[in-house]
């Protein structure tokens, strides 16, 4: 049983502020929890429906909560059955130089929290784990990012920087690729071994200010065929998807 206390804590961790002032956040469902804890988070709490009787059960943190108990600290729609308080871990120092032979991803005020899981998700599945993010893009501990993420959050590592200062930091020698409508085909570019993609929002595209940062614009061609009667342009995390896959079969697919 839950205390009025502790609902009202977990129900605060809705808030960024509290989130980290506190260093904790909520997971929800089954796999989501159990992908974090093989990923190596440890749980603070684990809390499950009495009626659950999944493996999460004999977790040596685990509680059993009604499930009215579940649906007031639940952030979600549909209410799972189980859900489980992590600490929120900071990144490692930025070496900067890693980006010589690995890909990161920079984010210019992404603010839909799902595009930002659904990248995290993504970018996990072909080995690239940097992300840089503007000081305006969203969290990365928002619930519905965790939720789209399904535990990358735990294997990537997130920066929140000024992005003007992160370019100026960085060596000659390390390009910056940024997604553009009008860019160069991906497919009939080279991207070497490592480097920058920079994705901004569907809202606002990549700020002016940091074009001459850009080494090349590239995009996603839409088919010919479709060219007159296609949609205008692609959700910011499918095109991010997209450049990803095809930058891994250009250097990482054999």
């Amino acid at each position: 049983m839950l205390s009025h206390q502790q609902i009202s804590f977990i129900r605060k961790l809705k808030e960024k502020s509290f989130r980290y002032q506190e260093g904790i956040f909520l997971a929800e469902g089954e796999k989501l929890v159990d992908d974090l804890l093989r990923s190596g988070c440890k749980a603070i709490e684990i809390y499950f429906e009495e009626s659950y009787s999944g493996q999460l059960t004999t977790h040596p943190q685990a509680k059993a909560i009604s499930i009215r108990e579940m649906e007031r600290i639940s952030q979600l729609k549909t209410v799972s059955p189980v859900c489980a308080l992590f600490p929120i871990s900071s990144p490692p120092k930025l070496n900067v130089e890693v980006f010589e032979d690995e890909w990161g991803i920079v984010l210019d005020d992404i603010n839909n929290p799902g595009n930002l899981g659904t990248l995290l998700r993504t970018a996990d599945w072909f080995g690239m784990h940097y992300f840089i993010c503007s000081s305006n893009t969203v969290d990365v501990y928002n619930s519905k990012c965790v939720q789209a993420s399904m535990g990358s959050i735990a294997r990537t590592h997130i920066y929140y920087l000024p992005l003007d200062e992160f370019f100026a930091s960085l060596p000659k020698n390390i390009k910056i690729f940024g997604a553009q409508m009008n860019g160069q085909s991906i497919y009939t570019t080279d991207f070497p071994k490592g480097g920058l993609l920079l994705l901004g929002s569907e809202a606002s595209g990549i700020h002016p200010e940091y074009g001459p940062f850009i080494h090349k614009n590239v995009g996603v061609p839409i088919a010919k065929h479709n060219l007159r009667h296609g949609p205008e342009s692609l959700n910011v995390a499918i095109a991010g998807s997209i450049i990803i896959s095809e930058i891994y079969r250009q250097h990482f697919s054999t």
